[in-house]
């Protein structure tokens, strides 16, 4: 099971471990369809985002959240470990292939961006 596109997954994989899997022969089979919402912690007055300013905050070229309603506070970027598939999907659909900046605070798994998120009032998810 995979949850970013099954090339972009073999890119990721053979680019790690090189020559480790083929899709030659794979057959896709979808069986749901993923959603990606983005959260902030309860304390930020921020509740509302456009893609354009949730794709400037993930590639970092917006680093306040004053620059969006907010606090004159910095964005603490939240996400998933570069290979994953919720990261993967935002990086190619959200920001076109655009990495997450590199100031992100990186998390091995969903449930933990959310732990953090929770925890620090300047995070996003």
């Amino acid at each position: 099971m995979v949850a970013a596109p099954i090339k972009i997954t073999e890119a990721v994989l053979n680019k790690a471990y090189p020559g480790s899997i083929s899709i030659a022969g794979f057959e896709v089979a979808p069986i749901g369809a993923l959603s990606i919402r983005f959260m902030v912690n309860a304390a930020n007055p921020v509740k509302s985002l456009t893609d354009a300013q949730i794709k400037d905050i993930f590639t970092g070229k917006i680093m306040s959240w004053k620059d969006v309603g907010g606090a004159d506070k910095p964005i603490l970027v939240v996400a998933e470990a570069p290979g994953f598939g919720a990261r993967t999907n935002i990086v190619v659909s959200l920001l076109g292939s655009t990495e997450i900046t590199d100031r992100a605070r990186d998390m091995q798994s969903l449930a933990q961006v959310g732990q953090v998120v929770a925890q620090l009032p300047e995070a996003i998810g």
